[in-house]
């Protein structure tokens, strides 16, 4: 049997409860800020992953309004983001990983089939919707910081799954966990990230609790082999949603100090302008009495 370290020191791992719908994806919206203000070049690679081929077009709108270039997800040429899925010709699929590869485009929205047999080192984040079983999403987000490099790996999962554990009582220590567990835990346990993937990567289980003893075996190896202190989301979460809430002011020259730096000190200044959301308005019926008429109310 061959023995590897699993635990990935560069990539910071950030989980992000979504606020809208997992089939809107408009949490993406205040990932990105306009084209005006951080241009196609100096936006960091990324891919996204989504669960069906539907989702990944929807990404693509999605960043869209972000950029404020409606319509432009459907350019197959886009110098900004592609798609890339199972059904996608076999033509398209070798253009969309030669020229990201090559530099052409920062931003893939993809499902699973994209990344077998790829080894993409200028890839700096990697943004996963929706919850999935810890092996492929470790996998997924495992795609950035291979050129060791810091990478930042960001799970968006939904704040209950109709049918799930959506509580940490439910997973009982102990107990042999199912793929359900596995993806329902990975999305609420508050144990470090980091340690949480490389348990499951090497025994299959997702530790609840600081006190397991598997979870416990590992921090201890990570203290004694010196290895540098985590900044997932569990370890520092006021750090990390800082990070989430400054991450449009991310670009191509700042990307290492924002991953690594506390940004409650490291703030860059920049202003980053809004992009309006419409709503549609409706028309209220009023809850107030009619005035009376003043003839009635002569005595």
């Amino acid at each position: 049997m061959l023995h590897g370290e699993l635990t990935r020191p560069e990539i910071r791992f950030i989980r992000v409860t979504m606020d809208s719908s997992l089939s809107s994806c408009n949490d993406l919206l205040d990932l990105y800020a306009p084209k005006s203000t951080t241009p196609n070049n100096q936006v960091i690679p990324t891919i996204i992953y989504s669960g069906s081929r539907h989702r990944t077009i929807k990404v693509l709108d999605v960043l869209d309004q972000a950029r404020g270039e409606p319509g432009a997800a459907t350019d197959s040429e886009s110098t900004f983001a592609r798609r890339f899925h199972s059904v996608t010709g076999e033509a398209c699929k070798t253009e969309v990983a030669d020229d990201f590869g090559a530099g052409k485009f920062p931003i893939v929205s993809a499902t699973m089939a994209l990344g077998l047999g790829q080894n993409w080192s200028r890839v700096r984040s990697v943004i996963h919707m929706g919850r999935g079983d810890p092996a492929a999403i470790c996998q997924m987000l495992g795609r950035c910081g291979r050129d060791g490099r810091p990478g930042v790996a960001i799970m968006f999962v939904e704040k209950t799954r109709v049918g799930g554990k959506n509580q940490i009582h439910q997973i009982l220590d102990g107990v042999e966990q199912s793929d359900d567990d596995r993806m329902d835990g990975l999305a609420i346990t508050p144990v470090c990230l980091r340690i949480a993937f490389a348990i499951d990567t090497k025994l299959g289980y997702i530790p609840m609790s600081t006190k397991d003893q598997g979870y416990r075996n590992k921090k201890s190896r990570e203290e004694s082999e010196g290895f540098p202190e985590c900044r997932c989301s569990n370890c520092m979460p006021m750090e990390a949603s800082t990070f989430i809430e400054n991450m449009k002011r991310i670009n191509m020259d700042n990307v290492d100090r924002m991953i690594t730096t506390d940004l409650n000190a490291y703030i860059t200044g920049v202003s980053i302008p809004k992009v309006k959301k419409v709503k549609a308005q409706t028309q209220r019926k009023s809850t107030k009495r009619p005035l009376a008429d003043p003839e009635d109310l002569r005595l």
